[in-house]
């Protein structure tokens, strides 16, 4: 091999393991924000969160945990109604669209959100 062979083998072979450490950099970072999304929708891990940026005094600690236990429980009770409402629009959907498809749509809509909606029927949340 030549030079310019050999220079041009090491700028592609860097340029690709650049490309791949900057991917997998890019997805680890992704998933770490998505992760701090999913927590704040749960409202205990969320009320949790804000206690730790907040860092109350002694003094102050046992007043702010009662006040983040009252507003998690209402968070709950919301999230529990939303869910509720969307299973029911979920389901009312694929009846009124049932007698419209085609036996391999009905499956192929079966295989993408199989009943009961699993990420829907989460079991109850309760307060820490």
């Amino acid at each position: 091999m030549n030079v310019k062979t050999k220079t041009a083998l090491i700028i592609i072979l860097t340029l690709l393991i650049g490309l791949l450490l900057g991917a997998g950099l890019h997805r680890l970072y992704l998933q770490h924000r998505l992760r701090r999304i999913v927590n704040l929708q749960r409202p205990f891990l969320m009320t949790r969160m804000m206690e730790r940026v907040i860092q109350p005094s002694p003094e102050q600690r046992e007043e702010i945990q009662k006040i983040l236990r009252r507003h998690t429980q209402r968070l709950l009770d919301i999230r529990r109604d939303f869910e509720e409402k969307m299973r029911k629009e979920v389901e009312a959907i694929r009846q009124e669209i049932d007698p419209l498809l085609t036996p391999q749509q009905k499956k192929w809509l079966e295989r993408r959100f199989p009943p009961p909606y699993r990420r829907w029927l989460r079991q109850p949340h309760r307060v820490r």
